[in-house]
């Protein structure tokens, strides 16, 4: 066993540290927690390796081990070095991104002494050792030590208490700390091995209900059951013992079912292609392409269903939290509990709870957005990626990493099957799969022969005098609701901008009230009487008066989901209607909540941004409207179309999913821009058509790859000034190395200049070859960051980006 080894911390340092193994350590300690000082400090690190040191300096020792497991993976710590390698990361950053934050922050622990050794004044109940005796002496007298503190005060006392705890004097135990994630445990009860059956009617009623259940019983459930009275006495009478197990947390999925439905032929090839590429373990890649509601969901639980009937794993991913209850609903029903759900609308310890039930190989399944990706998961058979051309997938703040660069990374360790799917694919993998590198699978058809939803266009040029004044409701929109709500059926409208109004403005002066930390108008949303930033959630009173002339009254311009909502209660008083936005469902189980009632049918129109574009599978559905087709069109950035194409098409696809039929009407200001006349056909090869020409002739991706590469600062002549420095660079490496296929676009501020205060500049890295826009980019940040001429200025670089803001 190596006496030495290698630690990083979870900070953003380039290096590994060295330290030697403490006494008493009788194990490999690789991907475990440890204790250790750094300087003047005492830090938690991981252990990433085992080592020999080279020359002659002093290794501090370990203080301590911080769990009773690795929380780090050999495939864990894989994924983050290829972070590394992918992203120009450090391995602490890496690490920090890829273990959850409850983990990172959980270190609570409590020393007491164990109760079975005593009486205390026996002498055989004492430790031997004079060192023992005296830390042990200290605990018994405490109602408990905090485990960090005793590894602090003195390097010994790890030893000291690993001997205590193998001895059996001592226990360590996670605390309950509210500001920190611990994992949560449920109180389970079975019946004492060699107890007496009780006589009591109520206590041998429960004493049978144990009986009948191989597995500890909940209390929970005991209680529900009306045991209450009869588990307390059993437990005083010790006929029945305690045993704690690890809570497990699921969604309602009440209103969602799964019945196994009739497959298609296509879905029937889709399913046995991927069966025979997990049987060879061949890595193979797949696009589903289906239109909606041709059950790609379906495919995906059969072939999840392939994989674990052969022992293998699955990862499910999904891009939005709102997609998660449906999805979720449909596996549990399928599978039952052997499903783990990770996402960030859950607490800290329900996530670290969840993380740790998959740790452990409880879960054949693991469900939920981007994160997922990170689940400890081990025998991976598939990775299902759904709506994968959802740009959510593409994390942008923080550390810029992209799911599938490493899910496809994931799957080639564990030669897993990769299954993507989608009715309106990024344009990139569906040239990838029309070059053979994404083998294609096709659901041209609704399932149960439905036809798609009918699509009407309503150009707002022609009645723009009416827009905004009378409200944003078209009269052949308000005239579809109408009629749908008449025939008890439901709606779905989608207006991608939340609050009541996106501007205000002073009607003496014309100045618009802005953030004075970031460069953006700032949104009244009604519900809160406030003006907030959509950035930096600063916050204004709508009460004061004009900045530039003090005019004591502002207008508000414009207009969100808010008031979208209020122009639907003026016109349809008796209607239900329910919104779905960041705002509403900023609550622990609001999605759960909304989307219930929605598809149990309490809710007539359902009213939201993003979230309510896909996922939806709701039969009642027979209208969807699209409120501002164009908005997106406006974005700068080269997939505005794609993105716009995308929305319009997914949204509209939620209509017409069982027997009735289903239409769509997009209002817009350009009714004859081709993203919006594709989405009317819903024909998505006449759009990639059309977009991959566009593409090629100004060599975007798919024919080029590009990195962007973001300074800030405060000081806006110092970002200006060193990002051009940085151009220069760029430059005459590119002239000196003859890079000619690399080009840099920019510097230029970015479109919000201004973000907490901080000025944002940004330039553009391009390539022809492959990823060697991303090789020079991590170069030239390499660079840039040894020669800041001061500690105020930022780089962050994102390879592939998908947001330009």
């Amino acid at each position: 066993m190596p006496d030495f080894v290698e630690v990083v911390f979870p900070i953003p340092l380039e290096s590994t540290f060295t330290y030697s193994l403490p006494p008493g350590v009788d194990g490999h300690l690789l991907g475990y927690r440890v204790l250790v000082p750094f300087g003047k400090r005492t830090m938690t690190g991981y252990v990433v390796g085992e080592t020999q040191p080279t020359g002659e300096y002093q290794v501090k020792p370990i203080h301590g081990v911080l769990d009773d497991m690795a929380l780090l993976t050999p495939t864990m710590m894989g994924v983050a070095k290829k972070m590394c390698d992918l992203y120009g990361c450090t391995f602490g950053e890496a690490i920090q991104t890829v273990l959850p934050s409850g983990l990172i922050k959980q270190s609570k622990r409590k020393v007491l002494v164990n109760k079975p050794r005593m009486p205390m004044n026996e002498p055989q109940t004492l430790p031997e050792d004079p060192e023992d005796l005296h830390l042990f002496r200290k605990i018994s007298k405490s109602k408990g030590l905090d485990y960090l503190t005793l590894l602090k005060k003195n390097a010994k006392s790890f030893t000291v208490l690993r001997r205590l705890e193998n001895q059996g004097f001592i226990k360590i135990e996670s605390l309950v700390n509210r500001s920190r994630a611990i994992e949560q445990f449920d109180r389970t009860y079975k019946i004492r091995q060699g107890a007496d059956e009780p006589k009591g009617t109520k206590q041998k009623a429960l004493w049978q209900y144990l009986k009948e259940h191989s597995v500890p019983v909940s209390r929970v459930e005991l209680v529900k059951q009306g045991f209450a009275y009869a588990l307390s006495a059993l437990l005083k009478r010790k006929l029945v013992e305690e045993i704690m197990v690890p809570k497990q947390y699921g969604f309602d999925a009440s209103f969602v079912s799964a019945p196994k439905l009739l497959l298609s032929s296509q879905q029937q090839e889709a399913i046995l292609c991927v069966d025979r590429a997990m049987e060879e373990r061949s890595a193979e890649k797949f696009l589903l392409f289906g239109i909606t509601g041709s059950g790609k969901t379906e495919v995906y639980l059969q072939a999840a269903a392939k994989a674990i009937e052969r022992g293998k794993s699955v990862m499910a991913l999904v891009p939005e939290i709102a997609l998660t209850p449906q999805f979720v609903g449909r596996f549990r029903a399928r599978f039952g509990d052997r499903i783990s759900v990770l996402h960030s609308g859950r607490s800290e310890s329900e996530r670290l709870t969840e993380w740790k039930r998959i740790r452990r190989g409880e879960a054949d399944i693991v469900i939920g957005p981007r994160s997922v990706v990170f689940a400890p998961v081990e025998n991976l058979g598939l990775v299902i990626i759904d709506e994968e051309h959802d740009a959510s997938y593409k994390q942008e703040d923080g550390l810029a990493y992209h799911v599938k660069h490493l899910a496809y990374f994931r799957a080639k360790q564990d030669r897993a099957v990769i299954l993507l799917g989608s009715a309106t694919p990024s344009i990139e993998s569906f040239e990838l799969a029309r070059q053979g590198k994404l083998k294609l699978l096709n659901l041209p058809n609704r399932m149960g022969d439905f036809g798609l939803p009918s699509v009407e266009i309503v150009d707002l040029r022609k009645d723009f005098s009416k827009f905004g004044e009378k409200g944003i409701l078209s009269e052949a929109l308000r005239n579809a609701l109408e009629e749908t709500l008449t025939k008890k059926h439901q709606a779905v409208l989608f207006m991608n901008r939340r609050g009541f109004a996106p501007l205000v403005l002073c009607p003496s002066c014309g100045e618009f009230v802005q953030c004075e930390q970031c460069s953006v108008a700032m949104t009244y949303h009604r519900d809160k009487a406030v003006l907030l930033c959509h950035y930096c959630d600063a916050t204004k009173n709508m009460a004061m008066p004009c900045i530039k002339c003090g005019h004591l009254h502002l207008v508000q311009l414009g207009m969100g989901t808010e008031k979208v909502e209020d122009e639907l209660n003026f016109y349809f008083p008796d209607a239900k209607i329910a919104r779905m936005d960041r705002d509403t469902v900023d609550t622990k189980g609001a999605h759960e909540r909304i989307l219930r009632g929605f598809s149990q049918g309490k809710t007539d129109i359902l009213l939201g941004t993003q979230m309510v574009t896909k996922g939806l599978d709701v039969e009642n559905v027979t209208l969807v409207g699209v409120l501002l087709a164009d908005q997106s069109l406006h974005f700068p950035d080269f997939r505005s179309s794609e993105i716009t194409f995308q929305l319009l098409t997914q949204v509209a696809g939620r209509a017409g999913r069982g027997k009735k039929e289903g239409r769509a009407i997009f209002q817009t200001f350009l009714p004859e821009n081709y993203a919006v006349l594709c989405a009317k056909e819903q024909n998505y090869l006449a759009f990639f058509e059309k977009e991959i020409v566009f593409r090629k002739e100004l060599n975007y991706p798919p024919f080029s790859s590009l990195s962007l590469i973001e300074l800030s600062s405060n000081d806006e002549t110092e970002v200006r000034t060193f990002s051009m420095w940085m151009r220069e660079q760029a430059q005459k490496t590119i002239k000196a190395q003859q890079k000619s296929t690399i080009s840099i676009l920019g510097p230029a501020p970015c479109p919000i200049k201004k973000i907490q205060n901080r000025f944002r500049y940004q330039m553009l890295v391009r390539s022809n070859r492959g990823m060697e826009s991303a090789k020079f980019a991590k170069w030239l940040v390499s660079n840039a960051r040894q020669s800041l001429p001061s500690q105020a200025i930022r780089i962050k670089l994102n390879i592939d980006p998908h947001r330009f803001m």
